[in-house]
């Protein structure tokens, strides 16, 4: 008796282990769907957080330092009582006159500076604020997307897994139907 080498994909053996092949991939199925779902809980419960959310001016509470400078009387006094005319006097007035003068520029002028800063700061702090909402939306965007893709890959892996192990069972079952049928008629067919 001559030794049937034809390799048939049909044979009992190949459908035992296609049966039990199939129920750890379904084992397995399973397992990587739950694996699966609790990761994509954890990706869901990740928070992104604007990162310059409240971000302060650094500019709002700077205070302008000339504006409670004062006037030298002492050296005033000192010039009134060194003088013994008027014109000394008068230059006395004048000198408390420039300092006053010196005093009310340096004043405005700080004033203005600091709310240039501030304006500037605000506005640096704007940006910042809007910048960092922009990237929490991309990021939900992107954290979507992930999600989507993770769902739709695994949920192809599985089909195909199944469909493959479907297909081998039922190439069997055709196969035996097959070998079936020729022994019920004698081999022709």
């Amino acid at each position: 008796m001559a030794y049937n080498n034809n390799n048939n994909d049909s044979s009992p053996a190949k459908f035992i282990t296609a049966l039990f092949g199939a129920r750890q991939l379904r084992r397995e199925q399973r397992a990587a769907n739950e694996d699966l779902g609790n990761q994509m809980d954890h990706w869901e419960d990740t928070k992104m957080k604007n990162p310059y959310a409240g971000v302060k001016n650094p500019y709002e509470s700077m205070e302008n330092v000339y504006e409670d400078q004062t006037v030298n009387l002492k050296q005033a006094e000192f010039e009134k009582e060194q003088s013994q005319g008027v014109k000394q006097a008068q230059q006395a007035s004048v000198s408390i006159g420039a300092q006053e003068k010196m005093n009310q520029t340096n004043m405005l002028a700080e004033s203005g500076r600091l709310q240039q800063l501030k304006a500037q700061g605000e506005q640096q702090r704007d940006l910042l604020e809007r910048e960092g909402a922009k990237m929490v939306e991309q990021f939900d965007l992107n954290k979507q997307d992930k999600m989507l893709e993770f769902a739709m890959a695994r949920k192809d892996a599985a089909d195909t897994s199944v469909d493959a192990q479907n297909a081998a069972i039922d190439k069997f079952v055709g196969g035996a139907a097959q070998v079936g049928l020729k022994a019920l008629t004698g081999g022709v067919l």
